[in-house]
């Protein structure tokens, strides 16, 4: 680890640092005849390698004292630079004066002092302190003198100090300091009637103020925001927020200035939107008396506005009972409108709601297995269902009568396909619309396409048409094909039936069918329901589930080797040494001596009429 002190801004003063282990022991220790001044200063670490590590440490005086600080840090990086910024000392020797101070800073007043390190003036340290007048601050940067430096701003810019070295020789030469100041104190005014609550930060022009309510029920209404600006025009802003709490940013305001906050914070007529399979346009989040609703609802996908159960808006006022409105159809049932203007009634419209209800149904009702809708439901839709399942109503002799809406469910069962075409619509059972926000199914049949797979070649001989070939289909196991397929593509198909999770599924060559079957490509799901005070259950798992077989279909080919290698039949003459591999002879001529029998003679050339391997 290694440090380097950057900086120091500290007179009168002798610095230290040790490192021990992952600290940094620092030591200020002052100098003849310094004080501490009661001023604090800082001390600000870094890692060179990543500003992210950068902190600041404030080291604390006492007026008059002489004791020597020591500050333990726990900072401990490869590399590291510290900083010493601060006036926190007083010189008590012999004090040395500028002569010629010339202040050109409007609106503030300068003042010097002699801190130097020792009595002489070939060393010595000045201090220039400027002061801003009351009711104002100086502007950051823009202070300047002939030693040049910067200097160091306090108090919200009200204080501003610099130090200086000199030597005797230009002691009396004039120095004229220069700057800007401006009026302090832009005042925020808050005209929001209501309980609500204000807070702000002012930097210069630049002006952050947050309004939060403290209700539960209450909305800010007409909420703007005047102020001049820093070319003195009047400037009236409307701020954009959600929710109770208002956060304004103004970067151009004039300071010394005034911000003006108007509008409400009170009870108005909030809004719920509870419609399903719609999309719903021109709802705002609340309104106030003598305002329009201007409402459009558009059925989503194949979905449409039943004509005999129109939706409808709920107004519950706190004073003034119910008042349902419905909704204008249009477009064949694809459009939902309504209009509808409050009355001018503060009372009235005050802590109201106004809420949307009702839902859309499939264009395509599912026929052939009776009249149905099919569903594509996902857990949610199952978990939202479950809470409103069991219900109860009042009966003829004012006693309760619980029923079960899952009745009216013919089938709940996963089917292992995407399903395309579906319209966002309203879980509807029966004649009761459960609000349940889900999926409708457009058509009730599937066709999926597996693809082509390639039966390869393997010796590229008749033997290839004597190999086993498998295919495996999804849901049925391994089916038979016929080697004459061999160097051929196979395509597997299945067309899939929703509402029973049947398929047929089709394995052709060149679009003619080679095996064809059924079966069961879903899964049952287990339900109960509370029928006539007895629990029945709807589905089944007994049966052996299909698809633990897989759902991948794949082909498997077992091809055969001859035992023999093929015989190339030529007919030539040759040197039996110059042959290889299998060979029959004939017209055998063979060169013998005296010593060969005539059994073995015969033995090779029986031999070689059969066929040798050489």
């Amino acid at each position: 680890m290694s440090l380097t002190v950057s900086k120091k801004v500290l007179s009168g003063v002798d610095v230290t640092f040790k490192e021990k282990g992952l600290d940094i022991i620092c030591t200020f220790t002052l100098k003849t005849n310094n004080v501490w001044n009661g001023e604090p200063f800082t001390l600000t670490f870094k890692d060179n390698d990543s500003h992210f590590h950068t902190k600041t440490v404030t080291v604390e005086t006492v007026k008059n004292s002489t004791e020597t600080i020591t500050k333990k840090v726990a900072f401990s990086y490869a590399s590291m630079s510290v900083t010493v910024r601060g006036y926190s000392t007083t010189y008590l020797g012999e004090q040395i004066t500028l002569g010629n101070l010339v202040n050109n800073v409007p609106n503030s007043t300068l003042s010097q002092s002699f801190t130097g390190d020792y009595a002489d003036e070939n060393s010595g340290i000045f201090q220039f302190t400027l002061v801003a007048d009351t009711g104002y601050k100086f502007v950051e940067d823009s202070l300047q003198n002939d030693v040049g430096g910067k200097f160091d701003y306090y108090n919200n810019f009200t204080v501003a100090k610099q130090l200086g070295s000199n030597s005797i020789s230009n002691l009396n030469i004039g120095w004229t300091f220069t700057g800007e100041t401006v009026a302090k104190g832009t005042k925020i005014i808050n005209n929001i009637t209501g309980n609500c609550d204000e807070t702000h930060t002012v930097d210069g022009t630049n002006v952050s103020i947050t309004v939060t309510g403290n209700s539960d029920y209450a909305k800010f209404v007409g909420v703007s925001v005047e102020y001049t600006d820093i070319n003195d025009k009047t400037k009236t802003v409307v701020p954009d927020f959600s929710g109770n709490v208002i956060n304004i940013s103004l970067t151009d305001v004039k300071e010394g200035t005034n911000v003006i906050l108007s509008g409400d914070y009170r009870l108005v007529c909030t809004t719920t939107n509870s419609m399903t399979g719609c999309t719903v346009t021109g709802l705002k989040d609340f309104y106030i008396e003598n305002e329009t609703v201007n409402v459009v609802a558009t059925a989503n996908g194949k979905t449409h506005f039943d004509a005999n159960n129109l939706p409808v808006a709920k107004w519950e006022m706190f004073v003034g009972g119910i008042e349902e409105h419905q909704f204008v159809l249009s477009n064949k049932g694809k459009t939902a409108t309504l209009n509808f203007t409050f009355p001018n009634d503060k009372e009235k419209v005050s802590d109201s709601t106004f809420t949307l209800l009702g839902g859309t149904a499939p264009d395509i009702e599912i026929t052939g297995y009776g009249s149905i809708n099919v569903y594509l439901v996902d857990t949610k839709t199952l978990d939202d269902f479950s809470k409103i399942r069991f219900t109860k109503k009042l009966n003829e002799n004012y006693e309760y009568e619980y029923y079960d809406i899952g009745d009216y469910v013919n089938r709940l069962h996963k089917v292992y396909v995407d399903v395309p075409n579906v319209s966002p619509t309203s879980l509807k059972l029966a004649n009761f619309d459960t609000s349940i926000n889900t999926n409708s199914v457009d058509d009730s049949k599937v066709h999926v396409d597996f693809g082509n797979v390639l039966l390869p070649v393997n010796s590229n001989s008749g033997n290839d048409f004597n190999a086993n070939i498998q295919c495996f289909v999804p849901f049925v196991g391994f089916v038979p094909v016929d080697s004459d397929f061999i160097g051929k593509e196979l395509n597997l198909t299945y067309d899939i039936d929703l509402i029973t999770g049947y398929c047929t599924y089709n394995l052709s060559c060149d679009s003619i069918p080679i095996n064809i079957g059924t079966a069961n490509c879903s899964s049952e799901i287990i339900y109960k329901t509370l029928a006539n005070d007895e629990i029945s259950t709807i589905g089944d798992l007994s049966d052996t589930n299909t698809v633990l077989m897989g759902l991948e279909p794949y082909v498997t080919v077992k091809y055969f080797e001859p035992l023999n290698v093929p015989v190339n039949s030529t007919t030539e003459q040759k040197r039996i040494g110059d042959v290889t591999g299998f060979a029959q002879f004939e017209n055998v001529n063979l060169s013998t001596n005296n010593s060969m029998l005539v059994y073995e003679f015969n033995e090779i050339v029986s031999q070689l009429a059969n066929g040798v391997y050489l």
